[in-house]
């Protein structure tokens, strides 16, 4: 006799009126592991929509149901994670962010496995793609190196 596995979402993506203790991104990304893990693939758009709606807690529907209406003819659920990731991804300033990373030194004590994963996360609004470390740092360095 096969057993059924249920999981539990870990935790809501704004559960009261407050700031997200999670960056939008991170948490989508553990919502659609999520939805996954529960067989999500096979559901329809409108109980994927229905399930996120859910997992982003009563202060996260309040917001998402003042957003404004998509009219498009995609489905549900690609509109409500598209309005939501308009709402919750932060404005991102090119120069600032450039500066982040190549003032971002490895801290005392810090691995290089640490060090690289955090130049990563650093650029990530530059690279689309998942890179090599050489090739992230022959990208983000360049210019760097450019007055020698």
């Amino acid at each position: 006799m096969a057993t059924r596995m249920t999981l539990s979402q870990s935790r809501a993506f704004l559960p009261e009126p407050s700031e997200p203790s999670v960056p939008w991104d991170q948490w989508h990304n553990a919502f659609a592991n999520y939805l996954l893990a529960i067989g999500g693939e096979s559901y329809s758009n409108d109980r994927k929509k229905a399930i996120l709606l859910h997992c982003l807690g009563l202060e996260g529907q309040r917001i998402y149901h003042t957003l404004p209406e998509d009219s498009t003819g995609r489905n549900p659920y690609s509109k409500a994670t598209n309005a939501l990731k308009e709402h919750f991804m932060p404005y991102i300033n090119p120069v600032s962010e450039r500066k982040k990373f190549r003032r971002r030194s490895q801290n005392p004590g810090e691995s290089i496995d640490a060090y690289l994963a955090s130049l990563r996360d650093l650029a990530k609004p530059y690279v689309k793609k998942k890179c090599s470390v050489i090739k992230l740092l022959i990208v983000l360095l360049q210019p760097k190196f450019k007055n020698f």
